[in-house]
């Protein structure tokens, strides 16, 4: 069963993974999953290969992505 905010969550995901085809910045942001949905909580932009990356690779894992640049 796919709910509302699994739906969210994929869509904010297929975007994400556009801006990292296609940008040289990532953009870091961390959800909240509520009954409302996906929440943006925070977010911020690193360079590809900084020491920096590694919590955004772990969150992303997390998410079953762990997307590397």
């Amino acid at each position: 069963v796919i709910t509302e905010s699994s739906e969210k969550l994929r869509s904010s995901l297929d975007i994400f993974d556009g801006m990292l085809s296609t940008q040289n910045y990532i953009s870091k942001e961390a959800y909240s999953v509520a009954d409302i949905g996906i929440m943006p909580v925070m977010e911020m932009l690193f360079k590809c290969g900084e020491e920096d990356m590694l919590p955004y690779h772990s969150w992303r894992i997390l998410l079953g992505g762990g997307k590397k640049c």
